[in-house]
């Protein structure tokens, strides 16, 4: 694909300070749209990024992540922007939705999500703390592990 010619120009989007990401990720997509049930948020359908970038720095206190999301158009990237924003505010006013999420170990992910977007593109920085990042990992792990059936 045409992005693996700027391979080397990673460190732009994922952040060139002296210490540098930790881990970067990007992944390519066609681009089209994601449904999904209402988990009462209002959403039930996003456009889907023609490519996506993370970039995660290990600091003291946690993991810094930071990347860009890319869209098809313009409108897309407007679209996602706006729900995004709107998404956040809900789970910071409501009660119910920011317990929950604090249970869960993604509250501060969420509430300290910073957006800014360019054309076509959405850039996102936010932060997890250690102990979030390891109940988001233990999470994930039983989840993989209930899904291959181990």
């Amino acid at each position: 694909p045409a992005w693996l010619q700027t391979i080397r120009t990673i460190e732009k989007e994922s952040g060139d300070d002296k210490q540098g990401p930790a881990l970067v990720v990007t992944l390519t997509g066609e681009g089209k749209r994601y449904t999904f049930p209402d988990v009462g948020l209002g959403v039930t359908s996003l456009p889907a990024p023609t490519r996506l970038s993370l970039a995660m720095e290990l600091v003291p206190q946690g993991w810094l992540v930071r990347g860009n999301i890319v869209f098809a158009s313009e409108a897309d990237a407007a679209e996602v922007e706006r729900t995004l924003l709107d998404v956040q505010k809900r789970v910071v006013t409501s009660f119910f939705i920011s317990r929950l999420l604090k249970r869960e170990h993604v509250y501060n992910l969420v509430s300290g999500l910073s957006i800014a977007r360019s054309g076509a593109r959405v850039s996102y920085a936010t932060s997890v703390s250690i102990s979030d990042a390891r109940a988001l990992l233990a999470a994930l792990a039983a989840s993989l592990a209930d899904f291959f059936g181990h």
